[in-house]
């Protein structure tokens, strides 16, 4: 498959993922791509495979390509870009990172953890996260200054407002 046939491909597959999810993973489209399956997707989770660029069945210019048009799409959708972390599955103790590219580069790393969300989705989870917080703080018992809890609510009710 060509650049230009790529770029088609990955754009119907982006927003196709962007009607479901309301965000985009790079990992969630290598796999709608089929460029990674299933089950070495599920291999690199658990940590059965090193990094996941070994289970790509792409060159890794071809990645490098896709990886920039998926952040040049994002940016054209003004989708806001939301760092993620990636843990090994199973196992007991010690949550160990996932390691994407070979190279184990940073910049690369960071690129393929990166998920872009639509800005509203974004208000919706910090204004759960804030409920939820107070909620905990409550349950533990600790008084809450008043005007924490009175923001927190307003924020929630507005992104809720917002919602309906």
């Amino acid at each position: 498959m060509n650049r230009v046939e790529l770029k088609k491909k990955l754009h119907v597959v982006m927003g196709q993922l962007l009607a479901e999810k309301n965000h985009i993973s790079p990992l969630d489209v290598l796999l709608q791509l089929g460029i990674v399956s299933a089950k070495d997707c599920e291999d690199w989770r658990f940590g059965r495979v090193p990094y996941l660029e070994k289970v790509c069945k792409m060159n890794l210019s071809a990645l490098s390509f896709l990886m920039s048009e998926i952040k040049a799409y994002a940016r054209s959708a003004g989708l806001k870009a939301s760092p993620s972390v990636y843990i090994k599955w199973g196992g007991k103790g010690k949550k160990m990172p996932l390691r994407f590219s070979k190279s184990g580069n940073p910049k690369v790393e960071a690129a393929y953890a990166t998920h872009y969300v639509r800005e509203k989705e974004v208000k919706e989870v910090k204004a759960v996260k804030e409920v939820k917080a107070v909620k905990a703080e409550t349950a533990k018992g600790k008084p809450l200054a008043p005007m924490s809890v009175a923001c927190t609510w307003n924020n929630f009710l507005e992104n809720y407002v917002k919602l309906i």
